[in-house]
């Protein structure tokens, strides 16, 4: 038996009993009890910092939002006004490769009596800080930069200048490399429409840390809605980074497409890629990896816990861009005092 069989023999195994896994209805029930005392995510500009505003219906807007939220995403959770927490727990298993294990949190605490103007933040993550994880756990792609050990503390000041225009100022202690240095970092970010059905984003966050000098991110998001329930979400993600202290840029591009399924469940199909402007010391090659994936993720037992599975193809230039499978299993714990949108609301 091949090595792509024995692979996709295991997928055929795994999915049908995680489709059909006995604690779903338990989490439907537990789920739809604490969202029926919900009426949507956005409730006022104090509750959701501006998101897809001005030509968007509720709908559109309520459907991004649980998207988001239910993937626990980070970037999601800096733009709500409110405080979250996420453990996240991830067993990775690569072709020829031993099994690796990780634990990431991320949490962010308001402070009520500011008007949520001030924040704490932790994240103890490979990455660099609280909204840095776009790549999800991938098995294939860093985005260039390789680091251990990275966390970091930050307190945060919020501006809102207009209901679709923010900035946000960090000032943080932070661990890469198990050496601890302090920074501060300046982020704006404006969200807008384009015509009657797109929405896009954009923002730059500019860091400088002692010792090692100036940072900076681009990103670039774009949105649309589709399907006859407008259940599929289509997304394309940009971003371009750059470090004083290296020699070189990393961009990364990921496209991907979701699925709203029946019931606590989405389904994701994503195309990403890995680049950098000056060829890696290792490979000798720009092109870090090319990766499918399919990101599988329900709402088991309580409406904080979540499983995922992630299986992947990736071409990745340190094994000379030979055809590499990996699969993720993914338990996370995500509480989130924002409002949860109402299923029954959105696509059904």
């Amino acid at each position: 038996m091949t090595k792509n069989n024995k692979f996709f023999r295991l997928l055929g195994l795994i999915i049908p009993l995680y489709l059909n896994f006995p604690g779903a209805a338990a989490a439907d029930s537990a789920t739809k009890e604490t969202e029926e005392s919900t009426n949507g995510i956005i409730k006022k500009t104090g509750d959701t910092v501006e998101r897809y505003h001005g030509a968007f219906t509720r709908k559109y807007i309520d459907t991004v939002e649980w998207m988001d939220s239910y993937y626990g995403d980070s970037s999601y959770a800096e733009e709500t006004n409110r405080s979250w927490a996420r453990l996240r727990l991830d067993t990775v298993f690569k072709e020829e490769e031993s099994a690796e294990l990780k634990a990431r949190l991320k949490a962010k605490v308001i402070f009520p009596q500011t008007e949520g103007k001030i924040q704490f933040l932790f994240s103890g993550d490979d990455d660099d800080s609280f909204d840095q994880d776009e790549d999800d756990g991938s098995a294939f792609g860093s985005g260039g930069f390789s680091d251990e050990d990275n966390a970091a503390a930050a307190l945060r000041y919020v501006k809102v200048h207009s209901p679709n225009f923010i900035s946000r100022y960090d000032l943080g202690l932070h661990s890469r490399d198990s050496t601890y240095r302090l920074n501060v970092s300046a982020k704006q970010s404006y969200h807008w429409g384009i015509g009657e059905h797109w929405n896009g984003h954009i923002s730059n966050r500019l860091w400088l840390f002692t010792s090692i000098g100036w940072e900076d991110d681009i990103k670039f998001e774009f949105d649309r809605l589709f399907g006859e329930r407008q259940n599929w979400l289509f997304r394309s993600f940009s971003k371009l980074r750059w470090r004083e202290i290296e020699d070189y840029s990393t961009f990364e591009q990921r496209f991907s497409f979701y699925n709203k399924l029946r019931g606590n469940s989405l389904i994701a199909y994503e195309g990403l890629a890995y680049y950098q402007t000056e060829p890696d010391e290792e490979t000798g090659e720009k092109l870090e990896s090319t990766e499918l994936r399919i990101r599988y993720r329900k709402n088991l037992w309580r409406p904080w816990f979540f499983t995922e599975v992630q299986p992947a193809v990736g071409w990745p230039a340190k094994n000379d861009y030979e055809e590499t499978y990996s699969i993720i299993f993914r338990v996370e714990f995500l509480f989130n005092q924002s409002e949860r949108v109402r299923q029954d609301n959105l696509m059904d």
